[in-house]
């Protein structure tokens, strides 16, 4: 695992996944063979992971994927893993949304279980609270019907980054 720089982490610590070695391709095939993806001779997959202490390789999920909190790197996979037990929560997909000072916190969107109250912030960080830091906490809880689908039918991220956020939201939980 090593960081955007390219420096190692210690085991347990999420970062970027990076392999190098004999096999090791030289580019992607029909593109002009370049070093994107590589850093100090380690190229960068796309994924998230960590090693466990007997260096079992865990995937959390894609690197434009994560939530950049005040410098933490933060997977929306923890996070929908630590909420989707709450017997409220049918669905949830977790996503990064603006800050002032910390660039980036956690949202989420929720679907609320048939025949169950809708969930609060309140309690979802108490539901939360054995599972995950604090830092890790929901800022922003959106309600929705139905979660946002990509093609193959699998949930995908609730809302995307950028400028139009506030719009995004309205956008996202519409389209179906």
């Amino acid at each position: 695992m090593q960081s955007v720089e390219g420096v190692e982490l210690p085991r347990g610590s999420i970062g970027q996944i990076a392999v190098r070695g004999a096999p090791m391709m030289r580019g992607y095939e029909g593109r002009h063979l370049t070093n994107e993806g590589f850093v100090r001779g380690w190229f960068h997959t796309g994924d998230q992971g960590y090693l466990d202490e007997e260096g079992w390789l865990f995937i959390v999920g894609r690197s434009k994927e994560v939530i950049n909190r005040g410098g933490e790197t933060i997977s929306p996979v923890e996070i929908e893993e630590a909420l989707a037990s709450h017997p409220s929560v049918a669905e949830v997909a977790a996503f990064a949304t603006p800050h002032v000072a910390l660039q980036e916190t956690v949202g989420v969107c929720i679907v609320t279980t048939e025949g169950c109250v809708r969930v609060s912030l309140r309690e979802l960080a108490q539901h939360a609270a054995h599972s995950l830091d604090p830092s890790k906490w929901p800022a922003v809880l959106v309600h929705a019907p139905a979660l946002p689908r990509t093609p193959t039918g699998k949930a995908r991220a609730a809302c995307p980054r950028g400028p139009d956020f506030p719009a995004a939201i309205t956008d996202c939980l519409h389209r179906r």
